[in-house]
């Protein structure tokens, strides 16, 4: 398994050692506790671009939409914490949310709040649909992937009238959600659908 080094860290403009400490702890510790637990179905050899890589484009985008250094996003369906756990790593200050069903995996990402020390870190053990409905939290982002056509009806309601959606999939299917994107940013192995709040 790969190492996120300084050279690829360069590349991706992770300047801090101890984001880049974590991230290597994350990804190790990730791919140890999917031979228990499988929290993940692609590659072991592939976990370095799936997990980071992919998810620095969340990051990528926050950074530059953020209006503010203090913002709250929230993971929904964050599986085992993409993208979720890069983008609470790589902003620390944020508060970051992750919503997850799957009780093992929500207990995962517990273990790495500790263990890696994430203050501003949440984990949901909840339902999407129900943590939309019920919270009463909304934020600046909300991010995701892998989770299906309801996304947005989630997301939308998650999210600050002046806040963003922000989307990863591999092919670009614009009928996939009830709402049309606001744009469609094309990433090195996939794409990044955002809607405005």
């Amino acid at each position: 398994m790969k190492h996120f080094s300084a050279s690829a860290a360069n590349e991706y403009a992770v300047e801090n050692s101890e984001v880049l400490k974590k991230l290597n702890r994350y990804v190790k510790n990730l791919v140890k506790w999917n031979s228990y637990f499988n929290l993940f179905s692609f590659e072991k050899d592939r976990a370095f671009e799936e997990i980071v890589i992919k998810s620095l484009y969340f990051v990528k985008e926050i950074e530059k939409r953020a209006t503010a250094p203090h913002i709250a996003v929230c993971d929904v369906g964050s599986g085992c914490g993409i993208p979720g756990m890069v983008i609470q790593i790589s902003l620390p200050v944020s508060e970051v949310t992750l919503i997850e069903s799957n009780g093992k995996k929500a207990e995962f990402l517990r273990r790495m709040k500790y263990e890696l020390a994430l203050e501003n870190l949440a984990v949901a053990n909840e339902n999407a649909r129900e943590f939309a409905r019920k919270s009463g939290k909304i934020y600046n982002f909300v991010v995701g992937r892998a989770f299906g056509g309801k996304f947005y009806d989630y997301a939308a309601k998650l999210v600050k009238d002046d806040g963003k959606i922000l989307y990863y999939q591999k092919s670009m299917d614009k009928r996939k959600f009830r709402k049309k994107p606001d744009s469609v940013l094309k990433c090195e192995k996939g794409f990044l659908v955002l809607w405005n709040g």
